[in-house]
């Protein structure tokens, strides 16, 4: 009988090569590029990435659509600080895409906070007024059709036209209040159908060209690949602004999967241009341009400026990296992976031998360093007797020395005595001696023999 266990296998990913073990390139998701040309400018660097990072918390191995984390949490997520991150959530025209519903209350009790993510991209105000608009100017040139054939002869005239008629001309610049974002499914049915009874077939039909007309528009499947490891490695690092603007580059670069062919060199007719796309200061684009150039991901070909009075600006070509390189935290990881994966292919590596001889050149080393030190300690041992041996002989002389002072002192003493006046027993009739500071010459003779005798015991003490 077999088991669950028995039916049951499991999977380990390995990865051959150091860089895509570190990066995971393969984990990745895409940003359209209407969201990156048309919203951007509206939401700003910061709330654009914000609703980016939400989107993908939403999304979870296609089974839910939801996540649940604290306020810290999101911030990490989103590599912005908590502060930074709030304002991002109530910035102008976030409403487009997040909605907060406040949590039930029950008693003192709260729950948390829910907020629903648009995970498609609407129309910008700005378009969705044009393609209103068009389909307005439609109707009234064909007053006698009824309003099922209006609606699906402008849908089908819309489709047919060239993509970039149908967007607003003015830019995303020139919006209306959030609440003005509509679907092309609402702009028809208001335009059209609006009290009309239509068959279900007819609705069915209708409903169908409005997502055609959605995906012509936006066009989803033109985006622009984000990894993870971007987002999570070099967020904080490059900041919103240097994403955004790492984005905008490699949008303009392609490979061409029939020919092979990668190009990865682009070139920006006007940074101002660039800087309304941001929806930044030309400023702050230069310094996120310098940033992406110091880390590799970019590199400065040609600079030159262009037009004159007012119309001067400043024409920049770059060479963009396609694929993000090693951060500052993964490269020890990065060349330990480097060293197994050339163990592995059966290379050596001078660095290997370099580091045994190194070894060795230290075990010699430390041979010789304890050599040393024996040789050290004998040596002190050595200088420590001998040090004893000299105090012993100190001492003796010491003892000598004093033992002649003494000597001498006693001799000096009796000498002395000698001088003394004799005791007369007639105090009357004294005879008069001389007195010890006079005495004669051989008296001074042997006190200075006796006072060199004392000086040369104290120099050989």
């Amino acid at each position: 009988m077999s088991t669950k266990t028995e039916n049951m296998l499991t999977l380990e990913a390995i990865h051959s090569s150091a860089y895509t073990e570190v990066v995971r390139p393969r984990r990745a998701f895409f940003v359209s590029r209407y969201f990156l040309e048309r919203w951007l400018p509206l939401l700003g660097t910061n709330a654009a990435w914000v609703v980016v990072c939400l989107r993908q918390l939403a999304y979870w191995n296609d089974r839910q659509d939801w996540w649940k984390g604290s306020y810290d949490a999101l911030a990490g997520y989103v590599g912005l600080a908590r502060a930074t991150t709030f304002n991002a959530l109530s910035a102008d025209f976030v409403a487009c895409f997040v909605t907060r519903e406040g949590g039930a209350r029950h008693g003192d009790v709260c729950e948390p906070n829910r907020y629903r993510v648009q995970m498609d991209d609407p129309l910008v105000p700005a378009d969705a007024r044009r393609l209103r608009e068009l389909l307005t100017q439609y109707r009234e040139d064909h007053p006698t059709l009824p309003a099922v054939d209006q609606a699906q002869g402008a849908l089908q005239a819309c489709l047919a036209t060239e993509r970039t008629t149908l967007l607003a001309t003015e830019g995303p610049g020139q919006i209306d209040s959030p609440q003005s974002v509509q679907t092309v499914t609402q702009i028809v049915s208001d335009v059209f159908l609006k009290g009309v009874l239509i068959a279900a077939a007819e609705q069915h039909l209708i409903v169908e060209q409005c997502q055609a007309l959605y995906q012509h528009l936006v066009v989803p499947g033109y985006a622009v690949r984000v990894s993870h490891y971007l987002r999570g490695q070099w967020a904080r690092l490059l900041k919103p602004v240097g994403l955004w603007t790492l984005l905008y580059l490699r949008s303009k670069c392609y490979w061409k999967r029939e020919t092979d062919e990668v190009r990865d060199r682009c070139t920006v007719s006007d940074l101002r241009m660039l800087a309304e796309v941001l929806g930044c200061h030309i400023r702050t684009v230069e310094r996120a341009l310098k940033r992406l150039a110091e880390q590799g991901f970019i590199h400065e070909r040609q600079r030159r400026r262009t037009g004159q009075g007012r119309r001067k600006g400043l024409e920049v070509q770059f060479n963009v990296q396609m694929w993000d390189p090693v951060a500052a935290d993964d490269w020890a990881r990065y060349q330990e992976l480097l060293a197994q994966e050339a163990t592995g292919a059966g290379m050596t590596s001078s660095a290997a031998i370099e580091e045994e001889l190194a070894g060795t050149k230290l075990n010699y080393e430390a041979g010789q360093s304890v050599t040393n030190l024996n040789d050290d300690v004998t040596k002190l041992n050595y200088g420590a007797e001998q040090t004893v041996t000299n105090l012993n002989d100190g001492v003796t002389k010491l003892n000598y020395g004093a033992e002649q002072t003494v000597t001498n002192l006693n001799g000096i003493k009796d000498y002395k005595e000698s001088f003394e006046y004799p005791k007369i027993k007639d105090q009357k009739q004294k005879t008069p001696v001389p007195a010890p500071g006079k005495v004669g010459k051989a008296g001074r003779i042997a006190a200075a023999v006796a006072l060199s005798d004392v000086l040369d015991v104290l120099r050989i003490v």
